[in-house]
């Protein structure tokens, strides 16, 4: 980076300043600088830019700017380790967000730097067809390295708890109230999906009738509804905190007589309108 003996009559803090400088004004190779060049970096207050970046976006555009550093080894890094972390500690991704209605959301992980036009280079990537086209920078200025689908926990409604204020996740709805009680040698329980709720049933072989042995929890549409069955399903054949799972049965989507005594047994527990017993979606704000 520069000449080794003058290097050594500098203290380490001047040392890093200087190399910090040329990091920031994105020069590749360095050369050697005489003592003239670094008197004069010494004396200069610069302003730090940042070469590297670490963005989360939505559905194309930025949401945050979580990392910047003058460091590319240390912002992939800190990339794929965050990835990682993701990928083994997420239960159940967020698929939809609200924004006025319900609609499909991705989100992505973003490694990218400041573009320098001299310099950079835009990726070439490939469309559905196999055409190659180049790929667009963001907001003009910042060319993508790499990107990664990135993961946010999904998040429901229990009734009667504030759907604004008290969310739960996947994994609080199984421990917390699909498995409670569930070494009750009498207990059989049963889950349903009606239209975008899951219905668990506490007591379905004694008890049918009784409302207060059902808990409600809403998604945002029948998908997501779906995608919470089927993970409360793989988890109980699994055995996750169960060692009988045959005490739990899954029922789906019910028909015909069975839809309708479903229906009447939420709308008796919930007190909600003909209407939102009919939606197939809800507003719920995204956290």
């Amino acid at each position: 980076m520069i000449d080794k003996k003058i290097a050594r009559k500098l203290k380490k803090k001047d040392l890093d300043k200087v190399n910090t400088y040329l990091k920031t004004i994105g020069l590749s190779s360095y050369g050697q600088l005489s003592e003239d060049d670094i008197n004069m970096i010494l004396k200069t207050k610069f302003a730090k830019v940042y070469q590297y970046f670490l963005f989360i976006m939505r559905n194309g555009r930025i949401l945050h700017c979580i990392h910047k550093d003058y460091d590319l080894l240390r912002t992939y890094k800190r990339f794929h380790k965050l990835i990682k972390w993701r990928n083994e500690n997420i239960d159940l991704d967020r698929k939809y967000i609200n924004e006025g209605f319900i609609q499909p959301v991705l989100y992505e992980l973003v490694l990218a730097k400041r573009f320098n036009r001299t310099v950079d280079k835009k990726r070439i990537l490939t469309d559905e067809y196999g055409r190659p086209y180049e790929e667009e920078l963001i907001r003009n200025k910042f060319l993508v390295l790499a990107r990664k689908k990135h993961k946010y926990e999904e998040f429901f409604t229990l009734f009667p708890y504030d759907r604004k204020h008290i969310r739960f996740s996947i994994a609080n709805l199984y421990y917390g109230y699909l498995l409670r009680n569930i070494n009750n040698d009498e207990v059989i329980k049963s889950v349903y999906t009606y239209n975008n709720n899951v219905v668990i049933h506490h007591d379905s072989e004694n008890d049918f009738d009784n409302i207060d042995n059902i808990d409600v929890v809403t998604t945002k549409n029948p998908y997501d509804a779906q995608r919470v069955h089927e993970k409360f399903r793989e988890w109980v054949y699994k055995r996750e905190g169960i060692s009988n799972p045959y005490k739990i049965m899954f029922w789906g989507e019910p028909e015909g007589k069975q839809r309708m005594v479903i229906r009447n047994m939420i709308q008796s527990k919930t007190n909600w309108s003909d209407r939102k017993m009919v939606s197939k979606t809800t507003k719920t704000s995204p956290l």
